[in-house]
């Protein structure tokens, strides 16, 4: 399992929007759940390849988002993040 913290401690009200996609452009099921100033997304990849993740908070873009990470053999211990 993967996780992305958005911090929204100051931020206001808004609209948290993610979206991950698998190396073959299909969605991938996502969790968000609240925590201390702010969420925790959580998705499990299934799949080697790179993957594509957005979070927008009030249709500006989370800053610190990742754009892509590698994940070999679907093993979430063999991923890394790029840029």
């Amino acid at each position: 399992m993967l996780w992305l913290l958005v911090c929204l401690l100051g931020a206001g009200e808004a609209e948290l929007i993610v979206t991950v996609i698998d190396p073959s452009g299909q969605s991938v099921p996502f969790d968000i759940e609240p925590i201390p100033n702010g969420e925790r997304v959580t998705y499990i990849p299934d799949c080697p390849g790179i993957f594509k993740v957005n979070a927008t908070y009030g249709g500006i873009n989370v800053p610190g988002n990742i754009d892509n990470f590698t994940c070999c053999y679907g093993i979430t211990s063999y991923c890394t993040c790029m840029s």
